[in-house]
């Protein structure tokens, strides 16, 4: 995969992804992926207007992955994704409760972290540990420049203490 493609696979798998999660744990096989997926990509992948020197291709197509909020791409020309479900559902932003703003400050450690929202939230504190972000793996496996293998690369981001997955890094 050259450097630009690598550039602007990005916004590609960003606009070719839909809003609804895909279900954790799974693999998208090539069959599972409906053609017609394909061809909506296909179809908005036009509507940019690329540089000359730059070609823009699909990589990758909903329910291979969904939410996507970063990517990575490793030695072997894998792609990890980071995929968030939390973003305004299971995540804290103080900056909605203002009131709260000076027990924020006087925070030191995560075990004071956690106490504050328990002071605030009571039982509905547990709410926030319900949903999880991901990092899924894309993988060609055939070299035709198509993501054919999806798997579910890691989980478990949904204590109280954990934000909205922004970022991801592939390291060998």
């Amino acid at each position: 995969m050259s450097l630009y493609s690598k550039s602007v696979l990005c916004s590609v798998l960003a606009i070719c992804t839909a809003a609804s999660a895909a279900e954790l744990g799974s693999v998208a096989k090539p069959g599972a992926v409906s053609s017609n997926a394909w061809n909506e990509a296909e179809i908005a992948i036009k509507k940019f207007q690329v540089p000359p020197g730059f070609k823009l291709e699909v990589f990758a197509v909903e329910p291979q992955l969904a939410n996507p909020v970063a990517i990575a791409l490793d030695e072997k020309g894998r792609v990890f994704v980071s995929e968030t479900h939390r973003y305004r559902t299971s995540v804290l932003d103080i900056r909605n409760y203002m009131g709260w703003y000076e027990d924020d400050l006087a925070i030191r450690t995560l075990d004071d972290r956690v106490a504050m929202i328990q002071k605030h939230l009571g039982p509905k504190a547990m709410d926030l540990a319900k949903e999880s972000e991901v990092v899924r793996l894309l993988v060609d496996q055939d070299g035709n420049g198509r993501a054919d293998r999806s798997t579910l690369f890691a989980e478990g981001f949904n204590s109280l203490l954990d934000g909205i997955a922004s970022g991801v890094l592939a390291r060998n």
